[in-house]
């Protein structure tokens, strides 16, 4: 069991690490502005809600497992 909570608290924090690197970028498209804010802040925007949704069932995961441990 403490191997799978090392690997997905490893997992998450992956996660949560890309997240915000999506996040920054898509703040610097968004204030660059012109024709390179068209092209790229809906595909990081779409990137960055498909890793967030991963970082949320991960993180469901571990609760869950967590839970189930304290039984």
């Amino acid at each position: 069991m403490n191997v799978m909570m090392t690997f997905l608290s490893s997992v998450l924090t992956i996660t949560l690490a890309t997240l915000l690197v999506i996040l920054a970028v898509g703040v610097v498209v968004f204030v660059r502005g012109g024709r390179f804010n068209q092209r790229w802040s809906n595909r990081l925007m779409t990137l960055r809600v498909g890793v967030q949704a991963l970082a949320v069932v991960v993180l469901a995961v571990i609760f869950l497992l967590r839970h189930i441990a304290m039984r």
